[in-house]
């Protein structure tokens, strides 16, 4: 009898660790899927504005990066989509000319993104329809079309610029914004699905 509850007890220990050891595996494999997504996305911001854009004048462009801002938070969840889209656009500012700037880009980019999330998580929770998709990326242009002109003047002033020119700055960059917003309300509603099906192999959408 001594021998048989002895038995059973080293069964059920290694019952315990093999669950334990199971269970590490998992949260690892969370954890490293969690991190590849963050920087493909990074990645995938920087190459869309580098190759995927539109010059028009006054160094500024119509281009992509806005659209995969708002995917990344409708896809990786409000916390990884918002280090994904943090990280993508600070490398790209840094490395073509615009690191006087990336601070600014980064408080536009953390509106867009508080945003989109409050208004799909709290107004259409969370049901991705392509209706409620297109919604929430026109709220998105629209929130980028208030912020940048304060952006803009904001960063201005800060250079040394007087009002005057700075106003000449908003003239001259918000035609870009505006085709931006046009391009992420019409992308963000094509590309979801199919990235869609890409990540929810892995784990539930927006987590």
């Amino acid at each position: 009898a001594l021998l048989s509850a002895l038995f059973t007890f080293y069964q059920q220990n290694l019952k315990k660790r093999g669950l334990i050891m199971n269970q590490t595996k998992t949260a690892f494999h969370r954890r490293l899927v969690g991190y590849i997504e963050i920087g493909l996305f990074a990645a995938l911001i920087v190459l869309a504005i580098t190759y995927l854009k539109i010059q028009m004048p006054g160094k500024t462009m119509v281009h992509v990066g806005n659209a995969l801002v708002v995917l990344s938070v409708l896809l990786l969840g409000f916390k990884r989509g918002s280090i994904a889209s943090f990280l993508g656009l600070f490398i790209f500012d840094v490395f073509n000319g615009f690191a006087a700037s990336v601070a600014f880009t980064l408080l536009e980019a953390g509106l867009v993104l508080v945003t989109v999330n409050a208004v799909y998580t709290y107004v259409f929770k969370k049901r991705d329809t392509r209706f409620n998709l297109v919604a929430v990326s026109i709220v998105a242009g629209l929130v980028k079309i208030v912020s940048r002109p304060v952006s803009i003047v904001a960063q201005q002033l800060v250079l040394g610029s007087s009002w005057n020119a700075a106003m000449a700055k908003v003239v001259e960059k918000m035609p870009a914004t505006f085709f931006t917003a046009i391009v992420t309300a019409i992308l963000v509603g094509i590309l979801y699905y199919p990235m869609k099906h890409a990540i929810e192999r892995f784990h539930p959408i927006g987590e």
